[in-house]
C-alpha cells in the first residue's frame, strides 16, 4: 500500500514537475502559497487552471486532469491534518517557491507539497511527494 501511494504521488508531481528555486520568506508569500493549496483541497481546479502558465498547462493536459489528481489525492492520502512547516523563498530567477510540510490521516509518511509561482501570481510548477522522496531545498 506504501509504494501505491508513493507511485501515485510521484505521478502527480511529474504532472506538475518544473526546476526548483531558493530564498527569501515573507507574510503575502505564504498566504498565496496556502491559498493554492487550498484552492486543491477544495476542489477548484478552475481556478487552479486559470493561473497556471502556458508550459504547466502543457505538463497537466487539462482542468479535468487537476480534477482528477485532486481525487487521486484525497484517495491516497486522506486529509491533512496538520501543518508541520512552511516555508516561502525566491530564488534568483524571480520564482518564489512555497514548501509544505503536512501530515495527513491516512497517508504512512508526512508529505511535502512545493508551488512554484512566478512574480505576476502564475503556478509556473508544482509537485507533491512523500518527504523521503522530495528534492531538497537550495
Amino acid at each position: 500500500m506504501k509504494s501505491r501511494i508513493a507511485y501515485g504521488l510521484i505521478a502527480v508531481a511529474l504532472f506538475f514537475a518544473a526546476p526548483l528555486a531558493a530564498q527569501s520568506e515573507s507574510a503575502d508569500s505564504l498566504a498565496l502559497g496556502r491559498k493554492y493549496t487550498m484552492w486543491f483541497y477544495d476542489g477548484e481546479a478552475d481556478s487552479l487552471w486559470a493561473i497556471m502558465d502556458s508550459a504547466s498547462k502543457g505538463r497537466v493536459g487539462s482542468q479535468e486532469a487537476i480534477e482528477n489528481m485532486m481525487d487521486q489525492l484525497y484517495e491516497q492520502l486522506g486529509e491533512e491534518v496538520a501543518v508541520v512547516s512552511e516555508t516561502a523563498s525566491l530564488g534568483e530567477d524571480g520564482v518564489l517557491e512555497y514548501r509544505r510540510l503536512a501530515e495527513f490521516d491516512t497517508a504512512p509518511e508526512r508529505v511535502v507539497w512545493i508551488w512554484r509561482i512566478g512574480e505576476d501570481g502564475q503556478i509556473v510548477g508544482a509537485s507533491i511527494r512523500p518527504e523521503s522522496q522530495a528534492p531538497p531545498v537550495d
